[in-house]
């Protein structure tokens, strides 16, 4: 019976710890392709509106993990960054030209390598309650982080 209540805790056990860790690196490869290929396509102009949309979930993303763990970048700058992408995607789409201008690229691709940093060394549970809370900024809700609990 000891034995048995031992292995129905063991995977919750392994949750928590895996929660801890990184994200595994295949899925960090996948989103950072992701963002790197849409700024490249930008560059080129070859740009999209999805590709917009993509950098512009990136900068909230880098943003809320920050503000869960070290808070070094500063608002301004994530403000600017989501303000030139802004500009671009109005201008896309009224002359259906999908650039940055040059000060917009050099905050996305600071950002980004930032991001990058981010993705390889922030606990999977920041990364989780980043995306909810972007995914909840997305769908018009509350995106404010939750209280931390306390337990004494």
């Amino acid at each position: 019976m000891t034995r048995r209540a031992s292995t129905r805790r063991r995977p919750r056990g392994q949750l928590a710890k895996r929660l801890l860790l990184p994200m595994p690196r295949d899925e960090i490869e996948k989103m950072s392709l992701q963002y790197h290929s849409a700024l490249e396509a930008i560059r080129m102009r070859q740009g999209s509106a999805f590709g917009m949309r993509i950098l512009l979930q990136m900068i909230m993303l880098t943003g809320f993990i920050d503000e869960a763990r070290r808070q070094e970048i500063r608002v301004e700058v994530l403000v600017a960054a989501e303000r030139g992408i802004q500009a671009a995607f109005d201008r896309g789409e009224r002359e259906d030209l999908w650039t940055f201008d040059e000060q917009t690229d050099e905050l996305v691709s600071m950002l980004l390598a930032w991001h990058d940093d981010q993705l390889r060394t922030a606990p999977l549970a920041v990364l989780l309650e980043a995306i909810e809370r972007m995914d909840r900024l997305i769908d018009g809700k509350s995106f404010e982080r939750p209280p931390t609990r306390f337990t004494p």
